[in-house]
Protein backbone atom coordinates (compact mmCIF):
# COMPACT_ATOMS: atom_id res chain seq x y z
CA UNK A 1 0.00 0.00 0.00
CA UNK A 2 2.76 2.22 0.94
CA UNK A 3 4.70 1.77 -2.40
CA UNK A 4 1.90 2.52 -4.72
CA UNK A 5 -0.94 4.08 -3.13
CA UNK A 6 -2.87 4.76 -6.62
CA UNK A 7 -3.08 0.43 -6.98
CA UNK A 8 -6.59 -0.62 -7.09
CA UNK A 9 -5.94 -2.66 -3.70
CA UNK A 10 -8.23 -4.64 -1.99
CA UNK A 11 -8.57 -6.94 0.77
CA UNK A 12 -8.31 -10.39 -1.58
CA UNK A 13 -5.42 -9.20 -3.07
CA UNK A 14 -3.66 -8.34 0.33
CA UNK A 15 -4.54 -11.40 1.94
CA UNK A 16 -3.17 -12.95 -1.22
CA UNK A 17 0.04 -11.11 -0.82
CA UNK A 18 0.55 -11.65 2.72
CA UNK A 19 -0.38 -15.65 2.63
CA UNK A 20 -3.43 -15.87 5.27
CA UNK A 21 -7.28 -15.72 3.84
CA UNK A 22 -9.03 -12.54 3.61
CA UNK A 23 -10.67 -12.92 7.28
CA UNK A 24 -7.48 -14.14 9.02
CA UNK A 25 -5.75 -10.90 7.24
CA UNK A 26 -8.75 -8.71 8.08
CA UNK A 27 -8.52 -10.11 11.65
CA UNK A 28 -4.50 -9.93 11.98
CA UNK A 29 -4.46 -6.24 10.20
CA UNK A 30 -7.61 -4.80 12.71
CA UNK A 31 -5.85 -6.16 15.64
CA UNK A 32 -2.14 -4.41 14.86
CA UNK A 33 -3.43 -1.36 13.95
CA UNK A 34 -6.64 -0.81 15.20
CA UNK A 35 -8.62 -0.20 11.83
CA UNK A 36 -9.54 -2.11 8.95
CA UNK A 37 -7.31 -2.10 5.65
CA UNK A 38 -9.39 -0.66 3.61
CA UNK A 39 -9.62 2.53 6.33
CA UNK A 40 -5.60 2.22 6.72
CA UNK A 41 -5.83 2.63 2.79
CA UNK A 42 -7.87 6.10 2.90
CA UNK A 43 -5.91 7.44 6.07
CA UNK A 44 -2.77 6.80 4.15
CA UNK A 45 -3.93 8.18 0.68
CA UNK A 46 -5.09 11.14 2.08
CA UNK A 47 -1.47 11.58 4.26
CA UNK A 48 -0.27 11.94 0.93
CA UNK A 49 -3.08 14.12 -1.08
CA UNK A 50 -2.50 16.88 1.79
CA UNK A 51 0.98 16.56 1.18
CA UNK A 52 0.55 17.42 -2.68
CA UNK A 53 -1.92 19.91 -1.70
CA UNK A 54 0.54 21.45 0.67
CA UNK A 55 3.39 21.81 -1.84
CA UNK A 56 0.54 23.18 -4.71
CA UNK A 57 2.90 21.40 -7.11
CA UNK A 58 0.09 19.02 -8.59
CA UNK A 59 -3.35 19.83 -9.85
CA UNK A 60 -6.32 17.92 -8.19
CA UNK A 61 -6.85 15.31 -11.48
CA UNK A 62 -2.80 14.25 -11.16
CA UNK A 63 -3.21 14.17 -6.96
CA UNK A 64 -6.99 12.05 -7.94
CA UNK A 65 -4.75 9.78 -10.15
CA UNK A 66 -1.45 9.59 -7.35
CA UNK A 67 -3.32 8.36 -4.68
CA UNK A 68 -6.12 5.84 -6.20
CA UNK A 69 -9.20 7.53 -7.45
CA UNK A 70 -10.63 7.21 -10.24
CA UNK A 71 -11.44 11.53 -11.27
CA UNK A 72 -10.80 14.76 -8.98
CA UNK A 73 -14.42 14.14 -8.58
CA UNK A 74 -14.32 11.33 -6.93
CA UNK A 75 -10.88 12.82 -5.10
CA UNK A 76 -12.39 15.16 -3.85
CA UNK A 77 -15.92 13.43 -2.33
CA UNK A 78 -13.44 10.92 -0.53
CA UNK A 79 -11.20 14.10 0.85
CA UNK A 80 -14.51 16.05 1.77
CA UNK A 81 -15.75 13.10 3.55
CA UNK A 82 -12.23 12.34 5.46
CA UNK A 83 -11.87 16.23 6.43
CA UNK A 84 -15.22 17.87 6.16
CA UNK A 85 -13.78 20.09 3.62
CA UNK A 86 -13.15 20.35 0.02
CA UNK A 87 -9.84 20.08 -0.62
CA UNK A 88 -9.38 23.41 -2.28
CA UNK A 89 -10.88 24.88 0.40
CA UNK A 90 -7.80 23.10 2.87
CA UNK A 91 -5.43 23.85 0.17
CA UNK A 92 -6.08 27.69 0.67
CA UNK A 93 -6.18 27.16 4.52
CA UNK A 94 -3.06 25.71 5.00
CA UNK A 95 -1.75 27.91 2.49
CA UNK A 96 -3.00 31.25 4.73
CA UNK A 97 -1.54 29.38 7.90
CA UNK A 98 1.87 28.96 5.74
CA UNK A 99 2.34 32.72 5.13
CA UNK A 100 1.06 33.80 7.94
CA UNK A 101 3.77 31.44 9.97
CA UNK A 102 4.22 29.60 13.18
CA UNK A 103 2.54 31.45 15.67
CA UNK A 104 0.51 33.98 13.25
CA UNK A 105 -2.29 31.44 12.52
CA UNK A 106 -5.18 33.84 11.38
CA UNK A 107 -7.67 31.09 12.73
CA UNK A 108 -6.71 31.17 16.35
CA UNK A 109 -7.05 35.19 16.82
Amino acid sequence: MHENAGHPWSVPELAAISGLSRAAFARTFRDALGQTPMQYLTDWRMALARDHLRTGELGMTRIARTVGYSSPYAFAAAFRRHHGEPPGTWRQRESLRTQAGPGNDPHTH
